[in-house]
């Protein structure tokens, strides 16, 4: 989906699936770009980092991506061009509301897709799934 030029969004853990992810050079999809997802220190907050496969803010600078995020807890999104990532999903604000479109696009259980957006979610067992 990005590579042909639609708009695609993760949040929370879900950038993880990002790690993977090649733009069509064959270079990491988030190599210099603006990214965010779940942070380490959220990790330890809960206890999880020794149990989950992969801490997501290593891998994304591991990756070459530009990550930053907002205090723990807190809703924070980064919109690099078609990439889109949210750091928590916690509070349910909104991912990104393009004026094109009718509505927000909210970080939290249940999603709302909108046309042409790609949106992934990654339990901590590392399975990653489109939604």
């Amino acid at each position: 989906m990005y590579a042909a030029g639609k708009p695609t969004a993760a949040v929370c853990h879900g950038p993880g699936v990002f790690r993977h992810a090649k733009a069509p050079d064959g270079s990491p999809l988030v190599q210099g770009k603006s990214v965010t997802g779940f942070a380490n220190t959220e990790e330890a907050a809960v206890e999880i980092t020794d149990i989950v496969p992969f801490l997501v803010e290593d891998e994304l600078k591991k990756n070459g991506g530009q990550y930053s995020k907002a205090a723990d807890w807190q809703s924070y999104t980064i919109h690099d061009g078609n990439l889109i990532a949210g750091q928590n999903p916690a509070l349910c604000n909104p991912l990104f509301q393009p004026s094109e479109w009718s509505s927000p696009i909210c970080a939290s259980a249940a999603y709302r897709m909108e046309p042409g957006l790609s949106l992934f979610s990654v339990a901590p067992n590392g399975v990653s799934a489109k939604v």
